[in-house]
């Protein structure tokens, strides 16, 4: 039988631990809240039902990984209100792992681009690199130049490096928590995780959950209609392009 939020959070707190995490004071303090007014609301049910519907996570562990990713949103707040931004640092670092990857790509190519002009490393791809292919295919006898692996190849890692590329993109730039006041600008990065997260977690967007949560974390009163808000592209180039794209 699958325990309920708050059988979970009640279980946490008395274990001290979270995922094999250990509990902080101010993450204590978080999931108290949790238990005390939140823990009994049905939203929490019907996300962990939707996350269960997906399955990409272990059943036992839903309603612990919702509370993980709180508890992390609640941590990229705090540092953002410090000046660091975890989350475009990871994009810079995974930007700069694909640009890395995409370079190798190439570097690979161009061996294969050399390896056409020489017949014994051609041979030796032909000899030694099967495709794969269906019965029916294998079952009819083809010619093949020698050279056709290392040209495969070739074509294989120029597209590659293209891919990468493209998944790369654009430099990342801060695109969200923008605002002068440091209190505001901590609840908007937490909006801003907290979203992403669920959408990651359960596949659908809740502004209601996402509100229940920041109320916790920061002790306050957030309704669903100011996560809506704080959401919002901070410029009117921004949501000019939102509304041309239909979100």
């Amino acid at each position: 039988m699958t325990m309920t939020m708050k059988a979970t959070l009640v279980a946490v707190l008395k274990s001290g631990r979270l995922l094999r995490d250990h509990l902080g004071s101010t993450e204590r303090i978080f999931l108290k809240r949790w238990v005390e007014g939140w823990a009994d609301d049905p939203i929490w049910a019907e996300i962990v039902a939707d996350a269960s519907a997906l399955g990409c996570w272990r059943k036992k562990t839903l309603n612990s990984q919702l509370i993980w990713y709180a508890l992390d949103a609640k941590r990229i707040s705090v540092s953002v209100k410090s000046g660091v931004d975890p989350i475009i640092l990871e994009e810079q670092q995974q930007r700069a792992k694909l640009l890395a990857l995409a370079d190798n790509a190439d570097e690979l190519a161009r061996y294969f681009v050399d390896a056409e002009k020489h017949i014994g490393i051609a041979e030796f791809f032909h000899l030694n690199l099967s495709l794969p292919v269906t019965r029916e295919q294998e079952a009819v006898p083809r010619t093949e130049s020698v050279f056709l692996r290392v040209q495969q190849l070739r074509t294989l890692h120029e597209k590659e490096a293209l891919l990468l590329r493209k998944r790369a993109g654009r430099e990342p730039k801060p695109r969200t928590f923008m605002s002068r006041n440091k209190s505001k600008l901590e609840v908007n990065a937490f909006i801003h995780s907290m979203i992403r997260y669920i959408e990651d977690f359960c596949g659908k967007r809740s502004n209601e959950a996402v509100a229940v949560l920041a109320s916790i974390a920061f002790n306050s009163t957030i309704d669903a209609e100011q996560v809506r808000l704080s959401l919002r592209p901070s410029t009117r180039k921004s949501r000019a392009l939102n509304r041309k794209n239909g979100s």
